[in-house]
């Protein structure tokens, strides 16, 4: 093993691995996907409420599958009658992560449109901010992990109690 690697500790080798690995997501997300969400950009003001699906299809095809990305759509049939919700990107945001804030729905009732954006559906679900939220208390837990052993803890776990106990990180 190499002086380098030797001196590096598991906490250092994981941070740069997911460097690496979100700069390369980054990567094969930045092209297609811009040319998706700009596509969107400029062919959304075309779009009514009341087109067919049929031309609102024609017109987002180049937005609703970016190259390495499935088709988002949801469906749903009720007496004989068809709900159905595409989602082209609108949006690239630099996360590694495809959340609801990149796509903007678009809903349709026996093939019309009917409505556009989140408010039809109470607002997304999972945003860029859960995404951020997510890879911050993974950030804390390694963090809090790799340095248990220097706090003493008997129970190698962090004692933050309702003062913020001795642990620098609470």
């Amino acid at each position: 093993m190499s002086d380098i690697a030797s001196g590096m500790s598991p906490r250092w080798v994981l941070t740069i691995g997911l460097t690496l690995f979100m700069a390369a997501c980054g990567t094969i997300d930045s092209s297609t996907n811009r040319a998706a969400a700009d596509h969107h950009t400029v062919a959304s003001p075309s779009v009514t409420i009341g087109m067919t699906e049929e031309a609102f299809l024609a017109l987002m095809a180049p937005a609703l599958e970016p190259e390495g990305e499935s088709e988002r759509t949801d469906q749903y049939t009720r007496g004989g009658r068809t709900f159905k919700v595409y989602y082209p990107r609108s949006a690239v945001i630099a996360d590694g992560a495809l959340t609801d804030d990149e796509v903007t729905p678009y809903f349709f009732f026996d093939s019309l449109l009917v409505a556009v954006g989140w408010d039809f559906m109470g607002g997304p679900r999972y945003t860029s901010r859960d995404v951020q939220d997510e890879k911050e208390a993974l950030r804390r837990h390694h963090i809090n992990k790799g340095n248990d052993a220097l706090l003493s803890n008997p129970n190698n776990q962090i004692n933050c109690g309702t003062t913020g106990g001795t642990n620098p990180f609470c």
